[in-house]
């Protein structure tokens, strides 16, 4: 995750960032920009839901190939 959030630089001010879990510690000092954590936000908001389909897809096809 780390070096995902690496890439959005630099951030927008107006930037939301929401992560699935409580990490928020280490994601504050990377970035200047508002992260929201929501404990069990895949099985709340879609946009987590979506990303974690995506992210297991591609982490599954690097696996296979």
């Amino acid at each position: 995750m780390k070096r995902a959030l690496l890439e959005l630089r630099p951030p927008s001010p107006t930037m939301i960032i929401m992560i699935d879990g409580n990490c928020r510690r280490t994601v504050d000092c990377l970035l200047d920009c508002h992260v929201r954590t929501v404990v069990g936000g895949d099985a709340i908001l879609p946009s987590i839901s979506a990303a974690s389909i995506i992210a297991k897809t591609y982490r599954d096809a690097l696996m296979v190939g």
